[in-house]
């Protein structure tokens, strides 16, 4: 791997130098911006597909220089399904995002905590999968209340593979009143949704991490872009989305 500072480098590279990168949906619009500040700073072309796992496994295997993920149980899973293909030595957590209800804008139902959400005139929608796989379960299960949980469970009314299928129910069903998510997703729908923070012993927070290939530790370009994103100016970026 070559290790380089984003203080080191002061040349322009060529527009050929193009980075490959691929990584969930939940993270892409803070990487999205991360890179258009590093393309503006280098003159670099920044290539970013997103969405779940089996929509760029393939392309992946052939082209990533670089792998984002939204949780620990999800570079998990990378680093095993591309284990011939990445260092994994090169994984590194960057930042996480916390979890929260995300309401209505307004929040018409006028809800406070997690123990609202046992009124049955609600309708809530749970992700079951990619870096929200648990997490649900985890948040209720800190209630310690057998019976809260059942009724609470009882108006889950969707439960979405993954956060891109969450979203774009939640934009096409005004009904769903509450969708238990990362914060991240309310500052994407700020003109939808609201978003109530839980009690911190009711929060579950995951992280963002990177990792190499074994191609893309090779290019100093990738090298850069991976010390960039550890920087202050990349720190500030993903704060505005919603990571911390």
């Amino acid at each position: 791997m070559i290790f380089l500072t984003i203080f080191s480098i002061s040349k322009s590279f060529s527009q050929k130098d193009t980075i490959h990168i691929f990584g969930p949906g939940g993270p892409y619009p803070a990487m999205r911006e991360a890179a258009d500040n590093f393309e503006k700073k280098f003159n670099v072309k920044v290539n970013i597909t997103k969405g779940p796992l089996k929509k760029w496994q393939s392309e992946a295997e052939k082209k990533a220089d670089l792998i984002y993920s939204g949780s620990e149980n999800m570079m998990s899973t990378f680093l095993s399904i591309f284990k011939e293909n990445i260092n994994s030595k090169t994984d590194y957590p960057l930042y996480y995002r916390k979890s929260g209800l995300i309401v209505r804008k307004g929040n018409p139902k006028k809800i406070k905590n997690i123990f609202d959400l046992q009124n049955s005139n609600l309708k809530i929608m749970v992700v079951n999968g990619a870096g929200l796989i648990g997490v649900w379960e985890d948040i209720f299960g800190k209630m310690k209340d057998l019976d809260a949980f059942r009724k609470i469970k009882a108006n889950i009314n969707y439960y979405a593979e993954d956060s891109a299928s969450a979203e774009k129910h939640w934009k096409e069903n005004s009904d769903v009143d509450v969708w238990i998510t990362w914060n991240i997703w309310q500052i994407s729908n700020s003109d939808s949704a609201d978003f109530i923070s839980l009690k911190e012993k009711y929060t579950i927070y995951r992280d963002f991490g990177i990792v190499l290939s074994k191609v893309g530790e090779k290019k100093e370009v990738v090298n850069l872009f991976y010390e960039y994103l550890k920087s202050k100016e990349a720190e500030k970026t993903f704060n505005k989305w919603g990571w911390k």
